[in-house]
């Protein structure tokens, strides 16, 4: 599909000059996808032709720094920006993470199950001389949950409450803006104050703190009905069978209790693994998609388009992966306690995974989208133009993942 390139604007610098030390570079090169052509079906007017000037940067009037907002216009944007339909979405997330919880014992064990998970046969063997002889690998020490590396508030904290309140904080404060194009021109959408003076309460704090907790809930929720639910069907004995359950060599059966055999007979997938990749994964995808690998500039609501630099690209990309590390501690000291196989491990890291990935993907675009990081009903409500027949060019973004690009700058 060809591009339209009549970037022109009376207000701004002649592309390639030193004021701004901004150059343009074809969108096809970075794989950038312009939705905007002469042959599409959905063209815009020859009176759409795109303008370069909201984007290239007067450095007597813009600065580099991404301004953090006030706790004042966070205020603002939930008080203005609330509605019906955010609400409801967020308790039916909130019922998805509860449901992952408590779900798998409370519905799917009695109804799907017969209210018994799967028992397998307690692995003993008796010689002629009268002695019993044990599985060894399931004859590891035992110790309690209180004792382990990752006790239960710990793993909570690393999987649960450190995502949320990242995603919250940095949505509420640092929130990213799609373009819009308007009358030929593009611009930065502000949750404040759009390109005419309109107050545009689908984008802002309130909406992007809102996709990245929905992330969060929903991705962990997920995950723990999956693992739980795998964990009833499977029935796999840990690695401290023996000692969990109080094994008796003399009567040949548990002697701790119903609770404590069930809990030795829960092993694969990996709780732990899988919870706290979940909401590390998360935390990844939200610190890559604000990355903008798609991109070379990051809009902000406050109207700006701030200059990206390779080195803090690199840089940002690799500290994206940070949060692994801790899920990778967590995963795999769960070896280390002897309350789990490799393979139950490497399972649940899975689960949580694939949990947090599609969850993101409800929310946002891909973390290469030129629009990585910026909620997907922001962008379906920003993208329009009153002279394009389709009218909402964020609707044609969404059904085909192909969007309006932001022009792709090198910073010189």
């Amino acid at each position: 599909m060809s591009t339209r390139s009549s970037m022109t604007s009376s207000s701004s610098p002649p592309i390639g000059s030193d004021d701004g030390n901004i150059k343009r570079r074809s969108s096809s090169s970075r794989g950038g996808r312009l939705f905007l052509g002469a042959e599409s079906s959905h063209m815009c007017s020859s009176s759409s032709s795109l303008s370069l000037g909201a984007f290239v940067l007067d450095q007597r009037r813009h600065n580099r720094a991404i301004v953090i907002l006030s706790p004042r216009e966070v205020l603002s944007s939930i008080h203005n920006d609330m509605t019906t339909r955010m609400i409801v979405e967020f308790v039916l997330c909130l019922a998805i993470f509860q449901f992952g919880l408590r779900g798998p014992s409370l519905v799917v064990l009695p109804m799907f199950m017969g209210g018994m998970m799967t028992m397998r046969n307690i692995p003993y063997q008796l010689t002629m001389a009268g002695d019993v002889l044990l599985d060894l690998t399931l004859n590891n020490e035992y110790l309690p949950k209180t004792d382990v590396i990752f006790p239960s508030d710990r793993l909570w904290l690393i999987s649960l409450w450190i995502p949320l309140m990242t995603v919250l904080l940095l949505g509420s404060f640092l929130p990213l803006s799609p373009t819009r194009v308007h009358h030929g021109t593009i611009t930065t959408t502000s949750s404040f104050v759009d390109s005419n003076n309109n107050n545009n309460n689908n984008n802002g704090p309130l909406s992007n703190a809102h996709a990245g907790s929905c992330v969060v809930l929903v991705g962990i929720g997920a995950s723990e009905l999956i693992t739980q639910t795998t964990k009833f069907y499977v029935g796999r004995l840990r690695p401290n069978f023996y000692g969990m359950c109080g094994f008796d060599v003399s009567t040949l059966r548990c002697a701790n209790g119903f609770e404590m055999e069930m809990e030795s007979r829960m092993s694969f997938p990996s709780g732990h693994s899988s919870l706290s990749f979940a909401g590390s994964v998360c935390l990844v995808l939200f610190f890559l998609g604000r990355c903008g690998l798609g991109r070379t500039a990051v809009p902000t609501t406050r109207g700006r388009v701030v200059p990206m630099s390779s080195w803090w690209r690199r840089f940002a990309f690799v500290m994206s992966f940070s949060p692994l590390l801790i899920s990778l501690w967590c995963a795999t000291s769960r070896l280390v306690d002897n309350w789990h196989h490799p393979s139950d491990i490497l399972a649940g890291s899975i689960v949580g995974t694939v949990s947090a990935f599609v969850s993101y993907h409800i929310w946002f675009p891909h973390v290469l989208s030129v629009h990585a990081g910026i909620p997907l009903s922001v962008i379906s409500s920003a993208f329009y133009d009153d002279n394009c027949p389709s009218g909402d060019v964020g609707m044609t973004y969404l059904l085909g993942e192909k969007s309006l690009s932001l022009p792709t700058f090198d910073v010189a």
